[in-house]
């Protein structure tokens, strides 16, 4: 995810990301990102994706399963939801 570190077009024409990085969200921002996507955690989540055939080489598809936040370096991310 810290990869690819996806993100999304939002209807004020702005884009929101999944990765977070270490600093993650608290509860306003987190609030702010569903009011941003006009929908609830359970609306949103898992996002599932897939790129056009030929415009990647890399990740072509896979599901978001909510925002990351990398808490250590030794430990995989976490999800927020």
């Amino acid at each position: 995810m810290g990869t690819w570190q996806p993100h999304v077009f939002v209807d004020d024409g702005g884009t929101l990301g999944f990765w977070t990085g270490m600093a993650g969200l608290d509860a306003m921002e987190l609030a702010a990102a569903y009011a941003s996507l006009g929908r609830t955690s359970a609306a949103v989540f898992p996002a599932r994706f897939r790129a056009r055939s030929g415009l990647t080489q890399s990740v072509a598809e896979g599901q978001i399963l909510g925002f990351y936040q990398l808490k250590s370096f030794t430990e995989p991310p976490i999800v927020i939801r």
